[in-house]
């Protein structure tokens, strides 16, 4: 199993004068040599946000001095949150290292009763299901693909195309709707060939226990051959805003979306 890490280094650097407070650095994979592109960086319960860019780097500024909640995220990653104070005119330049969704070898199962309990996602998920709109993956179709990338259970449903991405290799997922979706912003992903254009497709939004990740816009959708089935106790699919439960009509979500509930200590109960 491998284990998820996330490394905080902080710098403060001194200035002689006060100037706005300034959060920055980059967000790296946990073997520390790959970048991640896209993953959100906020300071919880704050509008201050961003992304990280094609080099992996982010920026934050203009937040007031006080003590807060750095959280970074991303697809296939944990998610990663710690403490910073900022005093006035600080600059802390951040290094994050998130480290991978753990994968889970197959238990051995003896036969028996299913249990009475359901977790409060799971309740949600069958609640959802039950007014007919979407499509559902529980834990038992998931198994069917053993180690293997979601990609392999995403292709067998209706009204879904797997995107290639040309940089990093692998697929994003998107509607077989034409065209690009609400906006027609076009994504660059740069890889060792330099610079190339993503193909204009009607990307779906993507939330991972509820809190979303990615969103339409300028960012690189993430890539589905990343997340082990396995990792996963259901998945929800919704092929564009006619589907979409009300909770998850946000900006962005245009083309629909989809919702990874991945395995925890209550759901294997």
């Amino acid at each position: 199993m491998v284990v998820s890490r996330a490394t905080l280094v902080l710098s403060l650097i001194a200035s002689t004068t006060v100037e706005a407070q300034v959060v920055r650095g980059t967000v790296r994979a946990d073997s520390g040599e790959v970048i991640i592109v896209g993953a959100e960086v906020l300071l919880e319960a704050t509008e201050w946000r961003t992304r990280s860019d094609q080099r992996g780097s982010f920026r934050l500024a203009g937040m007031p001095p006080g003590q807060y909640r750095l959280v970074a995220r991303a697809v296939g990653y944990r998610p990663f949150a710690a403490p910073t104070v900022l005093a006035a005119g600080d600059t802390i330049e951040i290094d994050l290292v998130l480290g991978k969704l753990a994968v889970e070898l197959a238990p051995i199962e003896v036969t028996a009763e299913r249990p009475k309990f359901r977790s409060a996602v799971i309740r949600g998920f069958d609640d959802r299901r039950s007014r007919g709109f979407g499509a559902f993956l529980t834990r038992e179709d998931l198994q069917k693909w053993d180690h293997g990338p979601i990609t392999g259970a995403l292709r067998g449903i209706s009204g879904l195309r797997l995107v290639p991405l040309p940089c990093s290799g692998g697929h994003a997922v998107a509607t077989t709707r034409g065209g690009d979706g609400p906006r027609s912003n076009r994504i660059v992903c740069v890889g060792v060939r330099g610079a190339t254009v993503i193909q204009p497709a009607c990307y779906l939004s993507i939330y991972v226990d509820g809190i979303r990740v990615w969103a339409s816009g300028d960012q690189v959708p993430p890539n589905m051959d990343q997340i082990a089935a396995l990792s996963l106790e259901a998945v929800e699919v919704y092929r564009g805003p006619a589907e979409l439960p009300v909770q998850y009509q946000t900006t962005g979500s245009a083309c629909g979306a989809v919702l990874f509930w991945t395995r925890t200590g209550e759901s294997n109960r």
